[in-house]
């Protein structure tokens, strides 16, 4: 006798084809028919009503910490997720050197915290994962920001020659031990001071392995274009499938422009690169809150960043590119708009709640420019707020 059979619901199977009543029979753990069924089995559930569907994948996930002090994890299961992909934006948490404190305090706005880590490498993470018995399945990349910190350091300096091989190995390494790829996030420090040459490079170190390359491109504004030609072309380039994160036009002077976007991206495909994208199913993002500030400023990790937003020579200098800008750096805040960057993970400030507010709100409440207010809540926080941004139609 079969072990379960799901009966009279609106079967949605994933290929596209529209919904359909039917049953689904499984046993051992695997669907073995579906159709109108009378075959008996241990247990029915009736489904009349209800829509019966694979389970979703979270392409796009920071539940790197989470999944241990939530393994049930609620808020997938009920949304129907059942497999999240870790390991995103070339920020996570293996493998690990000996700055595990640092790479800890650097990440907890985007990962949270967990007490013990307990690991040093990708294979040790899965291992500790699957000790922890989470409700969901998950599957992890090599972080490039992470093993830029192993490597290199928070510093902002090009990768030499040892620096690409030490990185690469980590690479191997990380996918002999079950990793699917690299991913980076090239807005984030350290990530954000590699050149083409260093992602080239430790792309060519994936693909060895047949993983895939997964990108938070630098620009998602106004170079969003050039970007994507620009990953296109690092793919060819080291032979690697390539995936961009949570694809999407910031800003509303820029929208429309997904249309060049995909049309490259097809492009692409059609000479050969293998290339695909997720996107987020609503019109906003969340990161850390300190990514709004310039490059420069985030070397040295939390403690470099902190240090320049003391310092009234930083200050000036953060102010001013704020304002400006500079070449090859796209200022969020600019694209967006104060009012549309709401942050969270923040404190009272002189009794004011601002969890929730926009920085437009946030400044008129302090009474200041709203690039004061930024700094000024991000030295008081340590670096560590985050933000939602409203930045997608």
């Amino acid at each position: 006798m079969y072990d379960l059979l799901i009966k009279g619901g609106t079967i949605i199977d994933g290929t596209g084809t529209p919904g359909f009543t039917g049953d689904v029979l499984v046993d051992e753990g695997k669907i073995v028919a579906v159709g109108r069924l009378s075959t008996a089995a241990k247990r029915i559930i009736q489904a009349d009503g209800l829509v019966v569907a694979p389970g979703f994948i979270d392409a796009h996930s920071h539940s790197d910490l989470k999944l241990f002090a939530d393994p049930l994890a609620r808020e997938k299961i009920l949304q129907g997720i059942t497999t999240e992909v870790l390991g995103q934006d070339g920020l996570g948490v293996a493998p690990v050197s000996e700055a595990a404190g640092e790479l800890g305090s650097f990440v907890r706005p985007l990962l949270g915290t967990l007490d013990r880590w307990g690991w040093r490498t990708v294979g040790e993470y899965l291992d500790a994962l699957q000790r922890a018995r989470p409700a969901v399945n998950a599957c992890v990349h090599v972080p490039h920001g992470t093993i830029r910190m192993a490597v290199m350091g928070l510093g902002d300096k090009k990768a030499t020659d040892d620096d690409l091989s030490a990185m690469a190995s980590l690479i191997r390494q990380g996918m002999d031990e079950g990793a699917i790829g690299l991913s980076t996030g090239i807005v984030y420090a350290p990530a954000a001071f590699s050149d083409r040459r260093e992602l080239v490079a430790l792309c060519r170190a994936a693909a060895e392995k047949d993983g895939v390359f997964t990108i938070h491109m630098r620009s998602e504004a106004a170079g969003v274009v050039e970007n994507v030609e620009e990953t296109i072309a690092i793919g060819q380039e080291a032979g690697v499938r390539v995936h961009i994160s949570h694809h999407k036009v910031s800003g509303m002077t820029n929208w429309g422009k997904s249309k060049e976007t995909l049309s490259l991206m097809s492009m692409g495909r059609a000479q050969g690169q293998e290339i695909t994208c997720d996107l987020y199913p609503y019109t906003a993002g969340c990161t850390m809150l300190r990514t709004l500030l310039p490059p420069w400023s985030l070397e040295g990790g939390v403690g470099g960043i902190l240090h320049n937003l003391a310092d009234p020579s930083g200050r000036a200098r953060i102010k001013e590119d704020l304002q400006r800008g500079l070449p090859g750096w796209e200022s969020t805040a600019r694209a967006v708009g104060w009012e549309n960057i709401v942050v969270t993970n923040v404190g009272p400030y002189q009794g004011q709640e601002l969890e929730g507010l926009s920085l437009a709100h946030i400044a008129a409440l302090m009474a200041k420019d709203p690039i004061d207010a930024l700094m000024d809540l991000l030295l008081i926080e340590k670096g560590q707020p985050s933000m939602i941004t409203f930045q997608q139609d």
